[in-house]
């Protein structure tokens, strides 16, 4: 069976002792709102949807979704009992769905492949000046009233 952001929600609500319709609600409640987040950890991690597409399960925007993804993920760094809420969660999933992909992370593959901690620097040869076509006031006043229409 595949997860989905339904059975994800429902065993996040049993899990935490609320209903699905507490996790769903729009209050602030701690309690609500962190098992909402959680439920979104999980279900940009299993299911693979977008930032909007989980925005709408909740009737949240995406920037909310991304807020509690990264809150929960923050949190995990440091706060022992969420650790062990999300582990509990997971074997719950796993039973559940063991087909379940773990490889890209819930930021996508920006999980797997992070940036380098140093970047290499392109060899600059600053021996020869550079020039811009636009350099001088009389190209860019060219360029500036050559029709082009701002729009509004």
């Amino acid at each position: 069976m595949n997860l989905t952001p339904e059975i994800i929600i429902k065993e996040v609500a049993k899990y935490f002792g609320l209903t699905v319709e507490q996790v769903l609600a729009k209050g602030r409640l701690r309690e609500n709102a962190m098992a909402r987040f959680i439920a979104m950890f999980f279900i940009r991690k299993y299911c693979k949807l977008s930032w909007v597409k989980i925005g709408e399960y909740f009737l949240k925007d995406h920037a909310t979704v991304i807020h509690g993804v990264r809150q929960v993920r923050n949190l995990l760094q440091f706060d022992k009992e969420l650790q062990r809420d999300i582990e509990q969660l997971k074997e719950i999933f796993l039973n559940i769905g063991p087909e379940i992909d773990d490889f890209y992370g819930v930021f996508g593959w920006y999980d797997y492949f992070p940036l380098p901690e140093k970047y290499e620097q392109p060899e600059i040869d600053f021996s020869t000046p550079f020039k811009s076509p636009f350099a001088d006031r009389e190209s860019c006043a060219n360029r500036a009233y050559s029709g082009y229409k701002a729009v509004v």
